[in-house]
């Protein structure tokens, strides 16, 4: 894993997934959810 960024916190990608898709984006999804985990 590259420690060069800070990672995204899985909890955070979900809701903004979440809060996405009930404003109407339908084509969002996450990327790369191996990189994503409970890091702070």
């Amino acid at each position: 894993m590259p420690y060069d960024l800070p990672s995204t916190f899985m909890r955070h990608a979900k809701t903004a997934l979440k809060i996405a898709r009930e404003n109407g984006l339908v084509e969002v999804n996450l990327g790369n959810q191996w990189l994503l985990g409970d890091y702070y």
